[in-house]
């Protein structure tokens, strides 16, 4: 930050104005939290190379990124995020089945008639290790929510 008190700035930091992250991002960031390390895994987008005789020739292996933060910031905020997707998600049954840590967000756009609806987290769960992120742009209040799609997304998973 090369001035804190610059309005741009400080409302990049809070995820609005012109702060630019990608889906895949946010979930390689929910890896560094969901396992407490602050350490991510790197996605792949294709698992296995297959030749023309049918061989498989490579396949990929688990690979991490360099430390993105601290252990205690990664701890600290999936503990957040685990009684935020407890207490407003799980318990009010907009997720059912799942235990799940999510940070919500929302920006408002085209004069506060239509909003950037986002849910990022993952499922707590060893034998479901499932990080997700929801965008619905230029959402219309009362139209689906993020929380609905993420439901139909980890049931189609599982």
């Amino acid at each position: 930050l090369q001035d804190i008190h610059d309005f741009d700035t400080q409302w990049g930091c809070m995820g609005q104005g012109e702060t630019l992250v990608s889906p895949c991002q946010l979930m390689m960031w929910q890896s560094a939290v969901a396992n407490g390390t602050g350490v991510s895994t790197r996605p792949h987008l294709i698992d296995t190379v297959t030749n023309v005789s049918g061989k498989v020739t490579k396949t990929a292996s688990t690979e991490y990124t360099g430390q993105l933060f601290s252990v205690a910031a990664a701890q600290e905020t999936r503990k957040i995020m685990l009684d935020n997707g407890k207490n407003h998600y799980v318990a009010a049954g907009k997720i059912k089945g799942y235990d799940i840590a999510v940070k919500s967000g929302t920006a408002q756009v085209n004069g506060g008639k239509e909003e950037n609806s986002l849910l990022v987290g993952f499922v707590d769960d060893p034998d479901f290790p499932i990080a997700f992120c929801v965008v619905i742009e230029n959402r219309v209040s009362g139209e689906i929510a993020t929380h609905q799609i993420v439901q139909k997304m980890l049931d189609a998973l599982k």
